[in-house]
């Protein structure tokens, strides 16, 4: 129990030691503050828009897959459909020996 009463007693000491800071400190520790608070914002700025343009693109990108992905299923459903559709082969006779027309 000693060791934390002498450890009270130092915190006691400490703040006892403490001063408030000068006008000239407080004002030099609020324009850090406001360039940490500038800087924090730049970066926050730069990460928000590096994040719309990965929506735009991802947007964009779907949206291309999606219409490629149309366009190949419409041109197998064209074959298909034309395969099953078309008409049976139908036989064409060719003679063994043409005749041509007298003038």
């Amino acid at each position: 129990m000693s060791a934390s009463a002498g450890e009270g007693e130092r915190v006691m000491a400490n703040r006892a030691d403490e001063r408030e800071p000068t006008a000239a400190e407080q004002e030099a520790q609020r324009a850090a503050e406001q360039a940490a608070l500038r800087n924090v914002r730049q970066l926050t700025d730069s990460l928000e828009a590096e994040e719309r343009s990965r929506r735009r693109l991802q947007k964009w990108g779907f949206a291309v897959g999606a219409l490629a992905l149309a366009v190949l299923v419409y041109v197998f459903v064209a074959v298909y459909v034309k395969g099953r559709t078309a008409p049976p082969p139908t036989k064409i006779e060719v003679p063994a020996k043409i005749e041509l027309p007298k003038k």
